[in-house]
């Protein structure tokens, strides 16, 4: 054993190399050191070592020695949560999902207090990472299960060779060895493979770990296959590169009938129309979902929005007839090159009733022969319907005739509308009677251009079209249509002359909260720091443009006394980004008045089978499948890594709140799944309730891990705990 003296001489060293910038080799003389102490000794060091990790994490030079310090550091401190966080983020950060979650599981069951927050956030987020809640809604997909296994039990022979492509966890390469014993399953994912590779451990399926396109034919052990299986496809039928595999797998793997056919029709809906497009100063904005002239058609820009239109908040209205755009042969090789290299073709779609038409819905049928699977909104699959966003709306009587144009290539299956002409067109002979419903119903925010028609209508608007559209990526169309939000700020503020004298920043990500305040005050200037500097093309189309001074990324945080945040976003979480940036203002002006004033968490219980089929395992669906493997990635929340190291004792109540005791008391007999939770968001007399008809912002759902069954008048108590912006929520 080491001298008292020399100890401290390591010691002093360690310290000394840290000191200098060199937190790798003292991070390794401190292991060297704590070798030779006592553990009781070796703990009072324990602060200042876990400093020295943290500054590792962040810089992350050498990975490979990171690992080795860390699995040292988990044998001399086993056990202790700090290492076991700081280890799971590190691995996180590596994409080793699967070996992080186990040691973030480790770390809640040896916490308490900050540290087990901490480790809820790190093992949600990691969880959402490994499978999200489009991989359980298809694992839970009964009847898509059984389609498949049926459509297997039927291809595959005792003596067949089966490769399945994106195998995922291997769920389908399970099926398939029902039905023979040489399995191959491709999967590029290396988490999903760890998975794969313990849920098929007693079998003799072969996992691949490579994408299917760099696969070789040694990786199938030199001989071709029979049988290919395969899922990759999404709510648009191409988007996962169906084609390009199959193409591939029929060049170079198959020794050798799946057909899928996907139909279209017009709709209407409000929901789409707030999501995705708004009108300001004349002109049309709309987001990345929108086939607009400025975009290629078959850009690498996403070709379509996916959603369950059953669930939309106002509902959708078919339109049209519902007519098939493509047949997919994906046995036939000629038609697969043909997709693979572009094609395009036109259907006609005949108006059964009067409306306008805001997006093209695209479904779609596979397995014809077995019971087929379909994406409709009637068949409640797992599933998304594909909506391609109209750029403008397209006001259409009963029996018109609208033209589709459907373009292929590669992934991509793109539908619009196949004459400009049509878009353009203004129905203006009709009745009162047949058209009342004719009407758009856009937010008072919005600068929409009307005129009545000359028969004396007045419940009968005809839209003029916007001087231009223009296409914004990262910008948040609900909130951007939502206009109860506006108030907040333009009341806050009332209508002396504070706003002339302060300096206001609005750091919000919506562009017309600034528009509406310069409106308000002519003479009132702002400062803007947005994420997204395409967010300033919205600004320019106001003639108050250059009463915004901008903030680069560099010159943030800046002098303020009054900053404008949303604290919250469209889809029921804090946005976190938002908070961050007031504790960054704060700092820098410690008298800053934030507006909005206060954030609520509302909450009550909530039965909601639908949401948890979607979450949760469903042992029913699995076809005698043990999936067990993954039932701890059962989704509750998805939160953030923490990639920074924050003292809490420095940040405001916004950010940091720990186990806060709330319960709530049942009104009805039943089994609940969960705590249905929502925001008020109130600056003085303004109140913004995400829950509330009239505005535009979702709810969130945390889910038990059980469900839990309750009777009337029941108290039902939980802890609710802020860690960095991210909610933790969790039963008495």
């Amino acid at each position: 054993m080491k001298s008292c003296g020399e100890m401290q001489y390591s010691l002093s060293q360690a310290r000394s190399t840290a000191k200098h910038g060199d937190p790798m080799q003292a991070a390794m003389v401190y292991l060297a050191v704590f070798r030779h102490m006592k553990e009781m000794d070796r703990c009072c060091h324990f602060d200042e070592y876990c400093e020295i990790l943290n500054d590792l994490m962040l810089k992350n030079e050498d990975s490979e020695k990171l690992i080795t310090i860390l699995t040292l550091s988990r044998e001399l401190f086993p056990n202790h949560p700090l290492i076991l966080n700081i280890s799971a983020k590190f691995l996180f950060s590596l994409n080793c999902y699967v070996d992080a979650l186990q040691l973030a599981h480790h770390a809640i069951k040896e916490s308490e207090g900050r540290n087990r927050i901490e480790a809820l956030v790190n093992f949600e987020n990691i969880k959402s990472n490994i499978m999200d809640q489009w991989h359980w809604a298809m694992l839970n997909d009964e009847k898509r299960n059984s389609v498949y296994a049926e459509a297997m039990k039927l291809a595959i022979k005792d003596d067949s060779r089966v490769l399945d492509i994106g195998g995922g966890t291997g769920f389908l390469s399970m099926i398939a060895y029902k039905n023979s014993s040489i399995v191959y399953c491709c999967e590029m994912d290396v988490n999903l493979c760890d998975l794969a590779e313990k849920i098929t451990s007693s079998t003799s399926i072969r996992i691949i770990r490579k994408h299917s396109t760099t696969m070789q034919l040694f990786d199938l052990e030199s001989e071709k296959v029979d049988i290919l299986v395969t899922e990759t496809m999404d709510s648009g039928l191409l988007g996962e590169g169906i084609i390009i595999s199959i193409l591939d797998a029929h060049y170079r793997f198959l020794s050798e009938n799946s057909i899928a056919t996907m139909y279209a029709c017009l709709i209407d809906s409000q929901s789409i129309v707030v999501e995705h497009r708004a009108s300001i100063n004349e002109c049309s904005f709309v987001s990345r979902y929108v086939q607009c002239a400025e975009s290629s058609q078959l850009a690498e820009s996403d070709p379509y929005w996916c959603c369950y239109v059953n669930e939309l908040k106002n509902g959708f209205t078919i339109l049209s007839n519902c007519e098939p755009l493509t047949s997919i042969d994906f046995n036939d090789i000629g038609l697969l090159e043909e997709f693979y290299h572009g094609t395009e073709n036109e259907i006609l779609l005949s108006c059964s009733q009067n409306g306008s038409a805001n997006a093209i819905m695209a479904c779609c049928e596979l397995f014809p022969g077995v019971p087929k699977l379909c994406t409709d909104p009637d068949s409640k699959s797992c599933w998304q319907q594909a909506i391609y966003v109209l750029p403008e709306p397209l006001i259409v009587q009963s029996g018109q005739i609208v033209k589709i144009k459907c373009q292929i290539y590669k992934d991509r299956i793109i539908c619009t509308l196949a004459d400009k002409e049509i878009s353009d067109k203004v129905c203006n002979l009709v009745s009162s009677e047949s058209t009342s419903h004719l009407r758009t119903c856009y937010s008072n925010n919005e600068i929409q251009t009307s005129s009545k028609c000359e028969n004396g209508l007045s419940n009968l608007y005809i839209e003029k079209s916007p001087t231009s559209i223009r296409c914004i990526n990262n910008l948040d169309f609900l909130f951007l249509n939502d206009a109860s939000i506006i108030p907040i700020f333009t009341c806050a503020l009332g209508m002396d002359d504070i706003a002339l004298s302060k300096i206001i920043v609005d750091i919000t990500e919506i562009p017309n909260i600034s528009l509406a305040i310069l409106s308000m005050y002519p003479l009132c200037r702002l400062k803007c720091y947005y994420q997204h500097e395409e967010f300033l093309t919205i600004l320019k189309t106001s003639q108050n443009f250059n009463r915004i001074n901008f903030i680069s990324h560099e010159d943030f945080p800046c002098l303020a006394d009054i900053v404008f945040c949303w604290p919250i976003t469209s889809s029921g979480t804090l946005f976190v980004d938002s908070l961050n940036h007031i504790v960054d203002l704060k700092l820098l002006n410690p008298d800053l008045i934030v507006i909005p004033t206060r954030i609520y968490i509302r909450a009550q219980l909530a039965c909601c089978p639908n949401i948890r089929k979607r979450a949760k395992p469903n042992l029913h669906a699995y076809q005698n499948i043990d999936l067990n493997v993954i039932d701890n990635l059962a989704i509750t929340h998805y939160f953030d890594v923490e990639v920074l190291s924050m003292d809490s004792n420095i940040l405001p109540n916004f950010i940091y709140q720990l186990e806060v005791p709330s319960s709530v008391l049942t009104t009805f007999e039943g089994q609940a799944d969960g705590i249905l939770y929502w925001f008020e968001v109130e600056s003085g007399a303004s109140l913004y309730n995400s829950k509330s008809e009239e505005t535009l912002a979702r709810c969130t759902v945390y889910l038990f891990d059980k469900c839990i069954n309750v009777t009337s008048g029941q108290k039902v108590e939980f802890k609710t705990s802020l860690f960095h912006g991210n909610l933790v929520m969790e039963i008495v």
